[in-house]
């Protein structure tokens, strides 16, 4: 059951039917009902999501900081979402076995004035 908050013109959270609705960042979204795939993960859909999840898993460590850091420039996600996806392009070398590893160096944790 979904329940409205604002009147019949206002966003709802829960589900109802086929919609799921939520709150976030002070806006209602309303989405479709999500179902899982039954076609297996490509290669580089499993590369993808182990680099994500190694990098955000490293990056958590440091939330304070990069909550300092990346403040002017996650307009409309976290700043850990934004730090992610500044890294996440440059955090990754391949190394002698193939398989990606984070490059320690290369890691940003603030842009501009701290």
């Amino acid at each position: 059951m979904g329940i409205q908050s604002s009147g019949p013109f206002g966003g709802f959270y829960n589900k109802t039917g086929p919609l799921v609705g939520r709150r976030g960042k002070g806006k209602y979204i309303i989405t479709g009902l999500h179902h899982a795939s039954n076609k297996p993960p490509s290669g580089a859909q499993l590369i993808t999501s182990f680099k994500l999840g190694l990098l955000m898993k490293f990056l958590s460590h440091f939330n304070e900081l990069i909550n300092k850091g990346f403040k002017n420039y996650s307009k409309g996600k976290t700043k850990l979402n934004a730090a992610c996806r500044y890294n996440y392009e440059r955090a990754f070398i391949t190394n002698e076995q193939r398989q990606k590893e984070i490059d320690y160096k290369n890691i940003v944790y603030s842009r501009g004035r701290v």
